[in-house]
Formats: C-alpha cells, sequence, structure tokens
C-alpha cells in the first residue's frame, strides 16, 4: 500500500492507515443526528455533512490528466461543504444559538492544496483522491495542529447501496473498514419518510412507500455478507435518544476514539445544530421522550400491520422491537398481500395523508398502483426470504 504514496516530498500525515467507517441507514433513522454528535470530535476527521461520493466518482473518473477539473467539479458537487448556507433541507442556513450563524470554508484553498497533495503521489485514483480531500478540508478549516491525531475517518454515505464499490476498493488497499448503521422501528421509518418524503417534494407518491418498505426489509443484509470484511455496529435512534450516555460510550468504543464532551452537543461546522427541516428543533437534538410508536392503527390498518409483522419479524426480533398481531397462516398471508395497504387506499381517494397534495390524474394514480403495486409485492416476496435469514447484529 505504501509503494503507491512514494513520493520525494510527501508530507501529508499517514491518514491513508487510519480505518474509514461509513454511517448509512434506510432513510428517516436519525444517521444526520448522530453525525452532529461527532462533529467536533479531534479524533475523528469528517466531513460535516452527507456525501455521495459513490455518484460523484461514477460520473467523474480521476486519473493523471484530469484531476485538477476533478476536484473543481467536487466543490461545485457538494457546494453545501464549503457554503452550508445553501443546505435548506438539513438546515445548516440556521446554525448557532441564534440560528443565524453564517458559515464559510474557502474552497479554493481547498482545490489548491488538494492538487498540490495529488501532485505528489505516484499513482492519482479514487484512493489518492479520497485521502487528499480529507485531508486538505481538514487543513482548511481547522489548520493542521490535530492532523496528529485523527484515529478514524467517518464518512456518511447514507445509503446502504452505495456502500458496496467503496467497500470493495478499501479492502482492496488494505483499509480496516467499519459500518456504523442507524436503526428505526422500521414501522415508523417507513410511516416517517413517505409522509416526509411528500413534504420535501410537494406531492405523493405511491412508489416511494413501496421502495422503503422495500429498503426497509432488507436493512442491513447486505453489509452482513461481507462477513470478517467489514465490523458492523447497529445503532437504534430510540436508543440513542432514551440512553444516551451508555449508547455513545458504545459508539466511541466501537470508533477507537476516546470520551469528549462534544458527543453531547448536536453540531454541524462547530455551531448548534436545531435539526433537519423535518425535525422538532429540540437543541442538542436529544429526545428522552423518544420511543417507537405503539403498535396501533393510524398510518396503517390493522390488516397493514399484520403483514408487517409477518415480513418484519426476525428484525423485530433481532432489534427488541414490539412484534405487533400476527397473521393466521399461510393462505392469509397470500389473501393480506393481494389486498391493498391503506396508503394505497388513501393515494388513490387522495384522501386522508394524500388530501390537499397534487398527485396526478386518477388513471395516472391507479396505473402507479397496479403496475408498481405488483412489482412491489413480487419484490416483496423475493427479498423476504433475506430477512428470514437475517442475522444476529451487534445491537446498541
Amino acid at each position: 500500500m505504501n509503494d503507491r504514496w512514494t513520493s520525494k516530498d510527501d508530507k501529508q500525515p499517514m491518514i491513508r492507515k487510519l480505518p474509514v467507517c461509513f454511517i448509512v441507514t434506510t432513510g428517516r433513522n436519525g444517521s444526520l443526528f448522530l453525525q452532529s454528535l461527532l462533529d467536533e470530535h479531534s479524533e475523528i476527521l469528517m466531513f460535516p455533512a452527507t456525501m455521495l461520493l459513490q455518484k460523484f466518482i461514477d460520473k467523474n473518473p480521476i486519473d493523471s490528466t484530469n484531476y485538477t477539473t476533478v476536484v473543481e467539479a467536487f466543490t461545485d458537487e457538494f457546494p453545501e461543504l464549503f457554503f452550508p448556507n445553501v443546505n435548506f433541507i438539513h438546515n445548516f442556513h440556521k446554525l448557532g444559538e441564534k440560528k443565524n450563524t453564517l458559515v464559510t470554508i474557502d474552497s479554493n484553498k481547498f482545490i489548491d492544496l488538494v492538487i498540490i497533495e495529488l501532485e505528489k503521489v505516484s499513482i492519482v485514483d479514487f484512493a489518492s483522491f479520497y485521502f487528499a480531500i480529507h485531508y486538505a478540508y481538514e487543513v482548511v478549516r481547522n489548520g493542521n495542529a490535530n492532523i496528529h491525531s485523527k484515529k478514524v475517518i467517518v464518512h456518511h454515505i447514507h445509503h446502504i447501496e452505495d456502500l458496496v464499490g467503496l467497500k470493495n476498493f478499501f479492502i482492496s488497499l488494505g483499509v480496516p473498514l467499519k459500518c456504523l448503521t442507524m436503526s428505526r422501528d422500521p414501522r415508523d421509518s417507513i410511516k416517517s419518510s413517505t409522509l416526509n418524503w411528500a413534504k420535501y417534494h410537494c406531492r405523493t407518491d405511491v412508489r416511494h412507500f413501496y421502495r422503503q418498505f422495500l429498503r426497509s426489509l432488507v436493512d442491513v443484509s447486505p453489509v452482513m455478507s461481507y462477513g470478517n470484511d467489514i465490523n458492523i455496529l447497529a445503532v437504534k435512534l430510540e436508543s440513542l435518544h432514551s440512553n444516551s450516555a451508555l449508547t455513545i460510550e458504545k459508539i466511541i468504543e466501537f470508533l477507537g476514539v476516546g470520551f469528549e464532551t462534544s458527543l453531547m452537543k448536536s453540531t454541524f461546522f462547530g455551531h448548534t445544530w436545531w435539526g433537519d427541516k423535518l425535525s422538532g428543533g429540540n437543541k442538542n437534538g436529544f429526545n428522552p421522550n423518544f420511543a417507537p410508536s405503539k403498535v396501533k392503527v393510524g398510518f396503517y390498518s390493522m390488516r397493514d400491520l399484520r403483514l408487517l409483522s409477518h415480513y418484519y419479524r426476525k428484525r423485530l426480533c433481532n432489534y427488541n422491537y414490539e412484534e405487533g398481531p400476527r397473521t393466521f397462516g399461510f393462505f392469509s398471508n397470500v389473501i393480506l398481500l393481494l389486498t391493498p395497504f391503506k396508503f394505497e387506499v388513501s393515494y388513490l381517494r387522495q384522501t386522508g395523508h394524500c388530501k390537499d397534495i397534487p398527485s396526478g390524474k386518477f388513471t395516472l394514480r391507479l396505473g402507479n398502483c397496479l403496475i408498481n403495486g405488483l412489482i412491489f409485492r413480487l419484490k416483496l416476496i423475493k427479498e423476504s426470504k433475506i430477512n428470514k435469514n437475517y442475522l444476529k447484529l451487534n445491537v446498541i
């Protein structure tokens, strides 16, 4: 691994030897809240935002002939890293005690420093780019006084699917890999994601309900199949709120860093973060009253809850969530699967949670439910095999 970095003037600290820990989730599970608690830790090297780097690299393959262009494209792709106030979804424009702190990171200095670092290495590729941007960002933001104290790189990639390509690349370099997966009662996660997606996009689409149902079902199973290649810790959002001190203690033990008081504060760019656009705005993010919703009708019908309990039973058990009402055998499962979800009915009628949210003509909505609903149900049967073979996770 060291040969590829050989250079006469390579003064960059050996952050390339640091383990990399990815934060992943299926959505609306508190992954950004977890990241905010790690924001000011002196031993953690981390970009202060979600960074979907795999998609960027796929669009911008880097080599020794084009790295200047790719580095410039990086600052265009992720403007919130340098001008946080443009990120309204995560409320980075409302940082600080008075929600009016303006933060800027010099993107030109960042570009210059990344280019300098890439000029020192013998091979310019994704690996050298990855470590160079982490090093340069830390130096531009905080100076290089504490760069030698870093013990782990934390990268919030959010989507579990994006871990596959990144994982294979780092393993080929011999980089130790870890994964913090944020979880939540899947029934709450599906409900929150479906309803809040509509608020973000000002419309409701039943396909998002299908997608979130499947993502929550598969959960972290693909990562678990990597075996010893990656060390995994599953963090329940409910535990992070209700038993904060113990949960954070286990997280930093997993990361290999020490306790610092900043871990009990929710910040980004070193300033108080009040939660994203859809959060309640609790200072420091902690809500001791946060708990899984009681398994009862509301967003779901009793039929929905029975089906959810059937397909999620192994996961609910492993994560120590209430299982909910049971089904009555194979034929009842088939009948339940063929009948519509309460959300599908609301979507067709534009009632309930879908009321007053534009979602197209009735024929379009009906087509969505019939075609995508059938595809969803076929995928659900297929993916449920993964759930039935769910391995025991290290869950806190």
